[in-house]
């Protein structure tokens, strides 16, 4: 089984688990996002109970942050006829510190 989870965390060991945005866009048709939806629960993965959808609003659009080792085991997370319209995007935080320094330099 692959080293993958959705939001399980942050830390696994003491050390951080990386964290991608998955976005699975698809045509703007009811068929479309029943064939979105059907896709992901062909794949067995339970992706599809974290999925948030744009659908209602418009957007034909599903997402999901999951946690994944890397970034082939969150690509291996979508169905393999999603794959080629995904985006897979590692995710990151900055802390206070970081940000602060980002002001100081850039009014200099």
């Amino acid at each position: 089984m692959f080293s993958t989870r959705i939001l399980g965390g942050t830390t696994e060991g003491g050390k951080s688990v990386p964290r991608y945005m998955i976005q699975l866009p698809h045509e703007g048709n009811r068929t479309a996002c029943i064939r979105a939806i059907q896709a992901i629960q062909r794949h067995g993965s339970h992706l599809i109970t974290h999925m948030d959808w744009g659908c209602k609003a418009g957007v034909h659009t599903g997402w999901a942050v999951v946690e994944a080792d890397n970034l082939q085991l969150a690509t291996m997370m979508v169905p393999s006829e999603c794959r080629r319209d995904a985006t897979i995007t590692e995710l990151n935080r900055f802390t206070t510190e970081e940000m602060a320094s980002w002001t100081d330099h850039s009014e200099g």
